[in-house]
């Protein structure tokens, strides 16, 4: 029996949203764990959650049927953001708390604008996206603004938002799933 290809890519939005928010959820953990460890740790922690997240943003734009150039230019934007950062977190890990805490801060920001404009355009999931853009905006500009930030409160802050945004994801994931059946 051949498989449908319409129903692998009916799946594969759902499949990313349910993998980052594993991933989100995966690493929020790990950095609420443990948020008093070295910031190699955490960069390193940070640094691979936002290698996966710019990945996955990769494969959503490339992959989701049906978008237009706009529409496909906002996930892989977000996608290369995420790549850059992730990779400043991973090789300059301990090179200081507020280069981690930027790279960290600045994606929150703009990943958190990213969910407000998917927010105003599909109304069905206006309540979800809203919910990541404010949490995503509000720790990213918390991180970003404050000029004292040590260690411990990078990865609360951070850890924080991404328990809830990898809830939110997996939920959001678990709903397109079942919208697609």
């Amino acid at each position: 029996m051949t498989p449908d290809p319409g129903a692998t890519r009916d799946l594969s939005p759902s499949l990313i949203v349910l993998t980052h928010g594993a991933v989100a959820l995966v690493a929020g953990i790990l950095l609420l764990v443990w948020p008093d460890r070295t910031l190699l740790l955490i960069g390193i922690i940070l640094g691979v959650y936002l290698l996966a997240f710019g990945v996955l943003e990769m494969v959503r734009a490339l992959a989701t049927p049906g978008l237009l150039a706009m529409e496909r230019a906002i996930p892989a934007t977000l996608g290369l953001l995420a790549i850059a950062a992730g990779m400043i977190a991973i090789t300059r890990p301990d090179s200081s708390v507020l280069a981690v805490a930027l790279a960290a801060g600045i994606y929150l920001i703009v990943a958190g604008l990213a969910a407000g404009v998917r927010a105003i355009r599909e109304p069905g999931l206006r309540v979800p996206q809203a919910v990541l853009g404010v949490i995503s905006v509000a720790a990213g500009v918390l991180v970003v603004a404050w000029p004292d930030v040590t260690v411990t409160v990078v990865a609360v802050v951070i850890g924080i938002a991404l328990v809830l945004r990898g809830v939110t994801e997996i939920l959001l994931g678990i709903y397109f799933a079942r919208a697609r059946a």
